[in-house]
């Protein structure tokens, strides 16, 4: 049941991580981290770090019971361990309470996982640099999708997609329709030949919106700093 090579990485509130929680788990706040990542990507990873999670490994997710804003705030997080090189990421269905429901050991001990240097993999830039050199022809091929209702920026961008809701992608989501939502995106004309640009990069949605796009293939993601 328990790989050697698994950590279960738990971001219910800590007093209950306290009281009980799966054997080789590691009790992490997604929205600070995610903070951390935005001000310093090295002292992201070395935290990290510091609690055992590398690229090495197996990372299972969990909250409560992943319902539809942990599992948002799950893969979010995610894609920032995709891209620093981790390639088993994954959300435990029906969360920690589903696992006690099942029956399945529990413990109140601290963790034991070791400390492991993390030698990180990023094979592009994370957020979004534009290049003045680059031609108008040439940028044809990006395309913006925004989450958020500022308009100010878009004059800069030739394609832009609005995206209000993401309520359907957590529906094909929780019905393991991965073809169908693929299928929804090429309706909307985002290929997978596209550089595609999310913004804003301090919603959580644009992580895991990134996430949900290199799953399905999509190689050219970029995040579009903006202010919080």
């Amino acid at each position: 049941m328990y790989e050697k090579d698994t950590i279960f990485v738990d971001f219910r509130a800590t007093s209950d991580f306290k009281k009980s929680h799966i054997l080789n788990s590691v009790n992490l706040s997604l929205d600070n981290l995610t903070q951390i990542f935005r001000l310093n990507q090295n002292h992201f990873f070395s935290y990290l770090s510091a609690l055992g999670i590398s690229p090495d490994k197996k990372i299972i997710l969990t909250g409560y019971n992943n319902n539809k804003e942990e599992i948002i705030s799950a893969l979010s997080f995610a894609y920032l361990l995709v891209y620093g090189g981790v390639s088993q990421v994954y959300v435990l269905k029906g969360g920690f309470n589903g696992w006690q429901q099942k029956g399945l050991p529990v413990t109140t001990l601290g963790t034991e996982i070791q400390p492991k240097s993390w030698k990180y993999n990023i094979s592009q830039g994370f957020y979004y640099k534009r290049d003045a050199k680059k031609s108008a022809k040439n940028r044809k091929n990006e395309i913006l999708i925004t989450l958020s209702e500022d308009t100010n920026f878009k004059k800069s961008f030739k394609n832009v997609i609005a995206m209000p809701s993401i309520d359907f992608i957590i529906n094909d989501i929780e019905h393991s329709d991965m073809q169908k939502l693929e299928e929804q995106f090429k309706r909307l004309h985002i290929l997978k030949e596209n550089v595609l640009i999310i913004y804003p990069d301090y919603r959580k949605e644009s992580l895991f919106l990134a996430f949900i796009l290199r799953s399905l293939g999509y190689k050219n993601i970029f995040i579009l700093k903006g202010e919080s």
